[in-house]
């Protein structure tokens, strides 16, 4: 409650930067609810089981919004990057796959082709949040593939195969997080 009065009004302002009070709103966000299970040995039944499963509700749409919250692209200081920022920073992985790698637009073509860099903007919001999970999830196996697709079919190896999986995918990153951010920011509001 305190984290809600901190952001909304002025009188708080100047107890301490918002990002500390959002820290300890997440901590205590996710300790209440744990606390409360272990407290209950996980036995909930009659009334008490709606609160329970409501407060386990609001902490799970909580750690959901958190996490929507980390995909809205950010600069290094962590202020919010505009569309063009996004794009800029997109052309600048490009620029650096071609130089670094010294491809031409035909191997440029076919790394994208082996990558899989392939977002639909016209996804459903939920659908589009399942696949960034997942994605997510699944980052260690993706990542095994593409080094054995890159050494096989480009012949790269050491080093320059593992910068070039580190590029494409900050780069396949940055593409989601720029079609998720209007429904992201919708979703927030």
């Amino acid at each position: 409650m305190l984290y809600s009065l901190r952001k909304r009004t002025r009188f708080f302002g100047k107890f301490g930067p918002l990002s500390r009070w959002l820290d300890i709103h997440i901590y205590l966000g996710i300790m209440g609810p744990l606390f409360v299970i272990l407290h209950t040995s996980f036995k909930v039944s009659g009334i008490i089981a709606v609160s329970f499963w409501s407060m386990i509700a609001v902490a799970t749409s909580g750690i959901l919004g958190r996490y929507l919250y980390l995909q809205i692209p950010r600069n290094q200081r962590g202020k919010e990057l505009n569309l063009k920022e996004i794009e800029a920073l997109g052309e600048e992985f490009n620029y650096m796959l071609k130089t670094e790698l010294g491809l031409n637009e035909a191997q440029f073509e076919k790394l994208q082709f082996l990558s899989n860099i392939r977002v639909s903007p016209n996804e459903n919001v939920w659908l589009s949040i399942f696949r960034m999970m997942t994605a997510d999830v699944s980052k260690i196996f993706r990542n095994h593939r593409l080094k054995q697709r890159f050494r096989k079919e480009l012949g790269l190896k050491g080093k320059l195969l593992k910068h070039t999986v580190t590029l494409i995918n900050r780069k396949t990153q940055l593409q989601r997080r720029m079609l998720m951010l209007n429904k992201v920011y919708r979703l927030f509001h």
